[in-house]
């Protein structure tokens, strides 16, 4: 008995360790605005289907790591710009995929009025 818990416990940890291992793939990328290359941040990326977001960095830059091969559909969203959603991506096991993300403002901010009334005393 005392032998066989040591090698239930040694199979488990092995098998997660090997189940890890084989989802080395990874989705990288920048969220760039169209119109002046500039980057976006804090711009929303997901993974669609896949309970998968982040968030983009200072420099526009986003990461999925820790993926299975598998097909991918990344879906990107950020304020006063068109949602973009990309064509479907195989992902490889083990492989490394740089996808850029090209944002484009969806309307003319100027248009935009805000109008206060303040209530006489």
């Amino acid at each position: 008995m005392k032998y066989g818990g040591r090698f239930l416990f040694a199979f488990v940890f092995f098998s997660i360790t090997l189940s890890l291992s084989a989802q080395k793939a990874k989705i990288v990328g920048k969220v760039i605005n169209r119109k002046t290359g500039e980057p976006l941040i804090g711009a929303s990326v997901s993974l669609e289907g896949k309970k998968r977001a982040t968030q983009t960095d200072q420099n526009g830059y986003y990461s999925f790591g820790g993926l299975a091969a598998g097909e991918y559909i990344i879906q990107c969203s950020y304020v006063s710009y068109a949602t973009q959603t990309l064509s479907p991506y195989s992902l490889k096991e083990d492989q490394l995929a740089t996808i850029d993300i090209v944002m484009v403002p969806s309307g003319d901010m100027a248009a935009v009025v805000v109008k206060s009334d303040r209530a006489p005393k």
